[in-house]
């Protein structure tokens, strides 16, 4: 994933992209972690697959800003 470049983020998100980048990467090794784990139970598996979701959906908006 290639990050874009200050000029195409409209002014005043800085903040709010480095926070969706690092929450995006945050839930991405979560739900690596968990779905590595054989017997990780379906409601954890289902709840950090959510959390990615959101996660890129935020970035998504974002950069649809």
């Amino acid at each position: 994933m290639t990050e874009p470049n200050a000029d195409s983020l409209p002014q005043g998100s800085d903040f709010e992209w480095r926070e969706a980048v690092i929450n995006l990467a945050r839930a991405q090794r979560a739900y690596a972690e968990i779905i590595a784990t054989p017997d990780a139970p379906d409601a954890l598996v289902n709840r950090a697959w959510l959390r990615l979701w959101r996660a890129e959906r935020r970035r998504d908006e974002l950069l649809g800003e």
